[in-house]
């Protein structure tokens, strides 16, 4: 196909809705008594097709399924590695892993991307991981691989399988900043999609595999692994290469449809739109017009500074949301253990896997309404700034300053600090290292209970009644621990997933460039996950 179309400079470009902010700011001034809500309706752009948002959905899905599939089967590596030196640390260093080379490759490409070539690293993206989840999925029948070089091994294909990601991710991100919204929002969903497929075949094939005191015992190598592990390990991989490979045979069926370019250029003459409208409020001639078109000397760092500062607060939000996921989960959850009593939940560790990430795809789900939800909070926030401007200020000048954007993102920014109220949820829970921990005090206090025989028998009844005072409330305390750790799992998916989806959606189209925006704002979420990996390990440390 030909390649898309250049849209016009960075520098001097803007998108339709920083002219309608525009045209609000000159009724602002024009009525300064009230404070203006921009009421106008997006411009009209051609109508996408399922099969178009069909594509960005399972392009979502591919570009976290391999990683999403990788952490669910931290049960099985955590089996394999057994009595190595990685056994406790795997998990740490496979994310420190993915997330940093990911961030790097993601430098790289936003360095050098260009607008002919990024379905090209879609392509190539996807076609690399396709070949690498496929050795994932035959690696735990091939029993030759064991002991530190199976940790070694996991590894490279884990590298490997973040450059290829980190090139595709950003590439993806672009394209879909172009697009209608609706092309985001199936991308983002998709993403969540992905987490939850990997999941839920972890669960399901662990119930169908599951055999009496087969997922209990102990192994050294992979031969030793128990069938019904090794099996939904392999499942799990596989349908990976097999989504990833649907995804990029539709995507190059829909990069060469006449509707894919028609897309593509409504984006470029939007934005050539929005620009003379911007250019004509101040007064420009149409010679500027045709000048903003040629291109400028400013080198692609400078363009990309631009464009960052036009999107700093999103960065901010979206990098915040993922450092606060990352800290936690899974490194820090996955280490809680079931209670085993009345409400205990059998095989714990998938099921926190499905219920993150069915949480993450209802928090994305919901995002489809941002609109609704920017109408809300922006009214909301209006209606308390108005009612103090009457009640204590003399000037309601300062109402007008209120900023429709401003107002939404540091409500996203605010939100996403709140999260780590879950960190002391999470900490409480039946932490296996905390279980160990306990077991030494319960073993040492049976062998010293010799001694409690030589007490009299007054000072024995004592004792007893206030030990098992304690043991009952422990119980208490613990039989329920499960339903908590699970409903919070739940909901930092949740918000995680709505803070993610509502800063790609809005954030590239308040943007002066939205394909580098959306480019920007998915190499921030590759920092946030390299930020939150490097936090779980502290977070780990102090939680046991």
């Amino acid at each position: 196909m030909s390649k898309i179309p250049h849209k016009v400079n960075s520098s001097t470009s803007l998108i339709s809705s920083n002219a309608l902010r525009v045209e609000e700011t000159i009724l602002t001034e024009s009525s300064p008594a009230e404070t203006v809500v921009n009421g106008t309706e997006p411009r009209d752009s051609p109508v996408t097709t399922r099969f178009v948002e069909y594509t960005y959905v399972l392009c979502g899905i591919t570009v976290l399924f391999g990683w999403n599939a990788i952490i669910t089967a931290f049960s099985f590596f955590a089996e394999v590695f057994k009595g190595t030196s990685f056994e406790n640390s795997f998990r740490n260093i496979f994310s420190l892993a993915f997330t940093f080379v990911g961030l790097i490759a993601s430098v790289y490409s936003l360095s050098t991307q260009n607008k002919g070539n990024y379905e090209k690293r879609v392509i190539i993206g996807f076609s690399a991981n396709i070949i690498i989840f496929l050795m994932f999925s035959a690696f735990p029948y091939m029993t030759f691989i064991k002991g530190p070089f199976a940790f070694y091994f996991c590894l490279i294909l884990i590298i490997l399988s973040s450059v290829f990601t980190g090139i595709s991710q950003t590439s993806i991100n672009a394209l879909a900043s172009m697009m209608p919204p609706s092309c985001m929002q199936g991308m983002m969903s998709g993403q969540a999609i992905a987490g939850l497929i990997s999941s839920i075949t972890q669960l399901v094939t662990a119930y169908l595999t599951s055999k009496k005191g087969s997922d209990t015992a102990e192994s050294d190598t992979i031969s030793k692994l128990s069938p019904g592990l090794k099996l939904r390990t392999m499942a799990c991989f596989l349908i990976t290469a097999i989504i990833v490979i649907v995804s990029t045979l539709m995507f190059m069926k829909l990069k060469g449809t006449q509707l894919y370019k028609d897309l593509i250029n409504h984006s470029a003459e939007e934005e050539r739109t929005a620009q003379e409208a911007i250019l004509a409020i101040q007064g420009e001639t149409s010679s500027d017009i045709e000048s903003a078109n040629v291109p400028k000397v400013a080198s692609k760092p400078q363009e990309i500074f631009k464009t960052l500062l036009s999107v700093k607060h999103y960065a901010h939000a979206v990098l915040l949301s993922f450092i606060v996921t990352l800290s936690m989960f899974p490194s820090l959850t996955s280490q809680v253990t079931s209670v085993n009593g009345k409400l205990g939940v059998s095989y714990l560790v998938e099921w926190h896997f499905v219920l993150f990430n069915a949480g993450d795809y209802i928090g994305r789900f919901l995002a489809q309404f941002v609109q609704n939800f920017t109408d809300w909070i922006f009214y909301f926030v209006s209606s308390i700034s108005n009612a103090v401007t009457l009640g204590f200020l003399s000037r309601r000048d300062r109402v007008i300053s209120l900023d429709r954007d401003f107002v939404y993102v540091w409500f996203m920014v605010i939100f996403g600090y709140l999260r780590w109220l879950f960190l002391p949820v999470f900490m409480k829970s039946n932490l296996s290292c905390k279980v160990e921990s306990a077991d030494v005090i319960t073993s040492t206090l049976n062998q010293s209970s010799t001694l409690l025989n030589s007490i009299q028998d007054t000072g024995v009844s004592i004792l007893s009644r206030v030990s098992s005072l304690k043991s009952a409330d422990l119980l208490n305390y613990s039989s329920s621990s499960d339903i908590w750790f699970l409903f919070a799992i739940l909901l930092l998916g949740i918000t995680g997933g709505f803070i993610a989806s509502c800063v790609m959606i809005v954030g590239p189209r308040t943007s002066i460039n939205p394909p580098l925006a959306g480019s920007i704002l998915g190499f921030f979420i590759l920092f946030g996950l390299a930020v939150g990996s490097i936090l779980s390990f502290l977070v780990t440390y102090l939680s046991c």
